[in-house]
């Protein structure tokens, strides 16, 4: 039995020669090109697939090995999996070859050697360097080739570093080094978990996965905490990536009628900004280290480029409630026509595709896996039980420093210019994020009471927003613009508007903190 320790990269385009002008750097102690075939074997009841375990026998020209991977842990780039390897001379596997420990207890050895087929296949062709890097040796390998179920696959092209013997900051430190090849971005997902998914006919998924409360366990210290926090907000940043990317190669651009809808894709892109934005938060609340303020700040400096996804949203809102927005407006189907414009130069899809397979998205994946890494190896060997610690308190002096940096969360003061709204987004959002991470530990009443006073007073800011964005598309309407009774339109609705996001704000104020 070994501990595989491997980081993983998936590629746009052929990158063997950026690889090899990389790996040129160092000491090369082994390089060879190998034809692989794997096998991935399960039961009818997808037995193994239950228990997060991979059943496998790669073949190539040198050997037949079986292999079986137990269920290990994932954050961000880094997979860490207890795996068991024999050579065998046949093309099935013997499952009396692995050690009984590995087996949960009702396990029907006997029964499940007898179920065994296979379900999918991985054929493709590896690039293998071994290399000296520092104190370690680290095995390269460029894999390109196909999942194939049936008449079905789906395209290999990844690159792999594995930590062969040695200490995982040189396999981060490489990492660091392949990372600044552009066409890549770091993957949580396994060639076997791909696989299960095509067997299953699985199709990208189109909905993008909320912040979900930590859970209901015991947390040692304030560390424990915040670590908890941060890989929750981080789990669902990856997996709203990973729907992204996956709707995007299955189909293919924005404009296509016959693909996903304008709205399905802004969705998803919300869903990742959201998740990165909670990620940013939670960086905010932990100690200031280097190396925390460093990931931070490098993650700050990327969200400025989601801001083209608020640009999408604002002009999608006005499409969407157009016969709401533009009642008693005389050239509504002409302004349609001008927003839908400007949104299709927004060039949404192209620029998304282009962010996520950047350096700068590559390097900021990395530096988040490698920080929560770093943190649980700390937590495991030095974590003490904090007298008298209260998560529950440690929570609740959260929520307050939350309240504490925007006075539109607290003070009962009821006049805000439209600046101060527009300004207050952020915070508003930060702290119904760090609401939703803490919901299991209060009271659910109460948290849902607060959770729909605020998102009550962001929609209506989100409204103003769009109806300064309409007042800039009449300002580009020459007909309307000749027209003094749009003006006093506009200005009817805004201040509508604007009198009933205050006094929801006002009531948000006056509801009781669920913390408290």
């Amino acid at each position: 039995m070994s501990d595989e320790i491997e980081i993983k990269f998936l590629c746009r385009g052929q990158q063997i020669d950026n690889l090899q002008q990389i790996l040129s750097q160092w000491s090369v102690l082994e390089q060879q090109q190998l034809s692989l075939r794997n096998a991935y074997f399960d039961t009818p009841s997808m037995q193994f697939r239950k228990w997060k375990m991979g059943l496998r026998i790669r073949s190539s020209e040198l050997e037949n090995t079986q292999t079986i991977k137990t269920a290990g842990k994932v954050i961000g780039g880094i997979h860490q999996r207890p795996e068991y390897n024999f050579s065998i001379d046949g093309d099935r596997p013997d499952l009396s070859l692995f050690n009984d420990e590995i087996w949960p207890k009702s396990a029907n050895i006997e029964l499940m050697q007898s179920q065994l087929a296979v379900l999918f296949a991985t054929d493709f062709v590896r690039q293998r360097w071994l290399i000296e890097f520092s104190n370690s040796t680290i095995e390269i390998a460029y894999d390109q080739g196909s999942i194939v179920v049936d008449q079905r696959s789906s395209a290999i092209n990844e690159i792999e570093l594995e930590l062969i013997s040695g200490n995982v900051d040189d396999l981060f430190l490489l990492a660091d080094s392949v990372a600044l090849l552009d066409g890549l971005r770091l993957s949580n997902v396994s060639k076997a978990q791909r696989g299960y998914a095509l067997a299953a006919q699985s199709l990208p998924v189109l909905n993008a996965k909320t912040i979900a409360s930590i859970p209901l366990q015991g947390f040692r210290d304030s560390q424990s905490v915040d670590k908890a926090l941060l890989e929750r907000c981080f789990s669902t940043w990856q997996y709203n990536e990973n729907a992204v990317a996956a709707a995007m190669q299955e189909y293919g651009h924005e404009n296509d009628s016959n693909r996903v809808s304008h709205q399905t894709v802004l969705s998803l892109l919300q869903g990742l900004q959201e998740s990165m934005q909670a990620c940013a938060l939670c960086l905010s609340l932990l100690p200031n280290d280097k190396s925390t303020q460093e990931t931070s700040q490098q993650l700050t400096t990327y969200l400025e480029r989601f801001h083209v996804i608020n640009d999408a949203q604002q002009y999608w809102y006005l499409i969407e409630n157009q016969e709401y927005l533009f009642r008693g407006l005389s050239t509504k189907q002409h302004l349609n026509e001008i927003i839908e414009q400007r949104l299709l130069e927004l060039d949404l899809w192209n620029k998304t595709t282009q962010n996520i397979y950047s350096t700068q998205h590559c390097q900021l994946v990395l530096a988040m896996t490698k920080l929560i890494y770093s943190a649980s190896s700390q937590t495991s060997i030095e974590s003490v039980q904090e007298s008298d610690f209260s998560v529950t308190a440690y929570l609740s002096s959260l929520q307050s420093r939350m309240q504490s940096r925007n006075k539109l969360l607290s003070d009962t003061q009821t006049q805000f210019s439209d600046a101060e709204l527009f300004a207050s987004q952020l915070s508003i959002k930060d702290s119904l994020i760090l609401s939703q991470l803490s919901a299991a530990w209060f009271d659910d009443a109460q948290v849902q009471s607060y959770l729909l006073s605020w998102q009550d007073v962001l929609a209506g800011i989100e409204e103003l927003v769009a109806y300064q964005n309409l007042q800039d598309v009449l300002g580009t309407n020459e007909e309307d613009k000749k027209q003094s009774s749009t003006t006093q339109w506009y200005q009817h609705k805004h201040l509508s508007l604007q009198k009933a996001v205050l006094f929801s704000r006002q009531q948000a104020v006056l509801n009781s903190n669920f913390w408290i």
